[in-house]
């Protein structure tokens, strides 16, 4: 989704100009996400089309994105069979010491956008920038546990080098 995301991050291409994804990879990411027609909100996380065309009309793919709506979301529904699946043998042979996937996005006009990554980002050999790492944990940490706590969270993490009583931190 990354990958699909960085290629849409200019603003050229735009879901209804799009006439086929084609998304290259691994055999075991396939065994676990080819699945076409997920029928819940929890079965469209594992659905590499249902992602692909999630990432392509809401330019993200975060935890967030993924509702009861999004999941029947007609545009998003006709941009899935758009998305062709495809075991790369030689993608398959670097996994599993790399994860690495390749995305083609063709548009109707029949410009061809494409991206290739061996590690997805938030990879040791892929790493999130700082700024990008503290959005995602605001992400998921704010709804459960307050804006406030994740912000001392964030800053006790952040500094974990210079704690000098690890009682503080769960006071």
């Amino acid at each position: 989704m990354d990958l699909i995301l960085d290629l849409c991050s200019g603003g050229e291409i735009e879901a209804g100009e799009v006439k086929n994804i084609t998304i290259y990879t691994y055999g075991t990411a396939l065994d676990i996400t080819a699945d076409y027609q997920p029928d819940t909100v929890y079965a469209a996380k594992f659905s590499l089309p249902f992602c692909a065309a999630l990432a392509l009309k809401k330019k993200s793919c975060g935890l967030a994105d993924f509702t009861a709506a999004a999941l029947a979301d007609t545009e998003i529904r006709a941009l899935m069979p758009l998305v062709t699946l495809v075991k790369d043998e030689e993608l398959d042979v670097l996994h599993p010491a790399r994860w690495p996937a390749r995305v083609e996005i063709t548009t109707k006009p029949g410009r061809v956008y494409s991206g290739q990554t061996d590690f997805p980002r938030g990879d040791p050999e892929n790493p999130m920038a700082a700024d990008e790492l503290a959005a995602k944990f605001h992400t998921l940490a704010d709804g459960p546990w307050g804006a406030g706590n994740a912000n001392f969270l964030e800053q006790a993490v952040l500094s974990l080098e210079a704690v000098t009583d690890i009682r503080k931190l769960f006071n």
